[in-house]
């Protein structure tokens, strides 16, 4: 069965799908978070993936495979919606729900998402996780931090273990999810690249549907990141032995060359991946880039609002 991939730029569009009764917030508000210290020294201004002390934080928590077993922002009106009912989507916000998602999957099967503060605070039983405008939700638990999640990995395992839930919120990612029209949405990262680009292809051969890749973009402006996530599940799909991807691949020369060059400090020195990293938030963005150390796919049940791990 053949299959096709495209991009969709629609949520480059700042007039589009809810942010037309925000059109002050500023974009540099966008998806950073205050925490920690802004002045530390994984701020500075030449971070890099080739530093070695830029990753040493990184070194315990890297292969996430190993660990045990463990207000609504811009309300949608109903037309506006994206009908991808023929398609498997893959939805790409790397800084940070998607990498925070794919994080939180490999510590338990289920992440309830809300686009709402006030379903997220009236959620049962349940680690609040969320961000407004970058900025961690007062009374929830955690923000949109994976590394932080990390940090209280045990504790988020022994949480679910006893019958608790995960509920995260987001500026971005979480309203583009419930964006889509589709029975197969899947929540693509960096980290999560090769086992997304597996079973979203297997899932359009058995369905003979074809794949489109959703770059969340930051409130209206370009994400880099994303553009680069979703080149990287391409390149992932195109190594699959045997795949039957029939559109021009000279149809995705654009996204693919963004990654033929040092894509890595291109997404640490972008916009947003600077916007964290002056609000302390190196160590997220450094892991954000780390190919392949997950190996879940996260799936997105729309009518329980949930995401599972497949």
């Amino acid at each position: 069965m053949s299959v096709n991939i495209y991009i969709d730029h629609n949520f480059y569009d700042h007039n589009a799908y809810g942010y037309e009764n925000h059109k002050n917030i500023k974009s540099d508000d966008c998806c950073i978070e205050d925490s920690y210290n802004s002045n530390s020294e994984s701020s500075k201004n030449n971070l890099s993936v080739n530093n070695p002390n830029d990753l040493v934080y990184l070194t315990n928590s890297k292969d996430l495979s190993k660990l045990d077993h463990v207000s609504q922002y811009a309300p949608l009106k109903g037309e506006d919606r994206i009908d991808y009912s023929n398609y498997c989507a893959i939805v790409i916000d790397v800084l940070r729900a998607s990498t925070t998602i794919s994080t939180l999957l490999e510590l338990y099967d289920k992440v309830y998402i809300t686009n709402s503060i006030e379903k997220t605070m009236n959620f049962p039983n349940s680690i609040k996780m969320g961000e407004r405008n970058g900025i961690k939700i007062d009374e929830f638990d955690y923000g949109n931090s994976p590394i932080e999640i990390l940090k209280d990995k045990n504790k988020i395992i022994d949480f679910t273990k006893n019958g608790g839930n995960l509920v995260l919120t987001t500026t971005n990612g979480t309203r583009v999810l419930n964006s889509i029209i589709s029975d197969d949405i899947y929540v693509g990262s960096i980290n999560t690249a090769e086992a997304v680009a597996k079973e979203v292809y297997n899932t359009a051969v058995e369905k003979d549907k074809d794949i489109v890749l959703i770059p969340s973009h930051r409130c209206g402006d370009f994400a880099i990141e994303d553009y680069i996530g979703a080149a990287i599940i391409v390149e992932n799909i195109l190594k699959i032995p045997g795949h039957n991807i029939t559109n021009q691949l000279e149809q995705l020369i654009p996204l693919r060359s963004t990654i033929k060059f040092d894509w890595k400090n291109t997404i640490l020195n972008s916009k947003s991946g600077q916007g964290l990293r002056d609000r302390g938030y190196s160590y997220d963005v450094l892991y954000s880039v780390q190919e392949n150390i997950c190996n879940n796919v996260g799936k997105y049940n729309k009518k329980e609002s949930y995401i599972y791990k497949v």
